[in-house]
């Protein structure tokens, strides 16, 4: 009921209100909704090169700005309309609590018959992204020497999720094995050196999560010694699960496990070559 998850979300709220400042104070706060805004704006400007006409605005979840006060201040006036999550990979948790978000912004503005969305749920296999981010990855471990240890880190989602067919895990997992493939046949004679895995962060609770947790595969890993690359797979932005949970949270625990040296690929942020991956992505739905 929705009182009970509101008194629910309040005490978890509380209990980690003083962690989390903490946390968020140690990066210099979050920059991701300024990240967001940039992204917005370039990829704004891209599309109007092809149609002045194109706007292109930012809606958040969990803090403005939220979906009812921008849709309610957006004139439609015909338009088609696409919603693109900022989730390469499709998950109830995420792109469908945001699309259900836009949905009731929608029915609150125009009633039952509001106009057509064009809804990307995924595109973590675009042909182009693919590239884009394997073209990254490969250049980050070519700098690299000796034996490597390329850890994919992705957002983890509660084992109910994917025991009731949520398929995040899969398209994870799908992303994955794709990326290993080209980075495999990119690395030629070097191959032998690397060696690639996937986990999951962010757990919170007792309850079951997807796994290998990556606080349980850093310490196992760490026996191989050499370099860790994380990399993480399922976020565009920097935001604190990276530059927290990554940078200073693994990278401490990755040197006390027995790794000689940390390394954490980049997201893409606002990079031109990521700005034209959603154009094209777009284009692929239509647009």
């Amino acid at each position: 009921p929705t009182l009970l998850r509101r008194f629910i979300a309040n005490r978890i709220t509380h209990a980690r209100l003083h962690e989390s400042t903490q946390q968020y104070a140690a990066i210099g706060f979050s920059p991701i909704n300024r990240i967001s805004t940039r992204q917005v704006g370039l990829l704004q400007a891209a599309l109007r090169r092809r149609d002045p006409r194109t706007e292109v605005v930012l809606i958040n979840r969990y803090t403005e700005p939220r979906a009812d006060a921008v849709i309610s201040n957006l004139e439609f006036n015909g338009r088609r309309v696409f919603a693109l999550p900022l989730y390469p990979h499709f998950c109830h948790s995420t792109s469908a609590s945001s699309l259900r978000d836009l949905d009731a912004a929608m029915f609150a503005k125009f009633g039952h018959m509001p106009p057509a969305i064009t809804r990307i749920f995924s595109w973590w296999h675009h042909p182009a992204y693919e590239r884009f981010t394997a073209q990254a990855l490969n250049e980050r471990i070519a700098t690299l020497n000796g034996p490597v240890t390329v850890l994919f880190s992705a957002h983890g989602i509660p084992m109910r999720y994917h025991e009731r067919g949520d398929p995040y895990y899969h398209e994870t997992k799908g992303h994955f094995d794709r990326l290993v493939q080209r980075c495999t046949e990119a690395a030629g004679a070097r191959r032998g050196e690397l060696a690639f895995h996937l986990a999951f962060q962010s757990r919170v609770g007792k309850m079951p999560w997807l796994g290998p947790y990556v606080t349980d595969a850093i310490p196992e890993l760490g026996k191989r010694g050499g370099t860790i690359l994380v990399v993480p797979i399922s976020f565009v932005s920097e935001n604190i699960e990276t530059l927290y949970e990554m940078d200073i949270t693994y990278r401490d625990l990755a040197l006390r496990s027995g790794f000689r040296e940390f390394q954490r690929l980049k997201t893409p942020d606002a990079e031109p070559a990521f700005i034209e991956c959603l154009v094209q992505v777009l284009e692929s739905h239509g647009l």
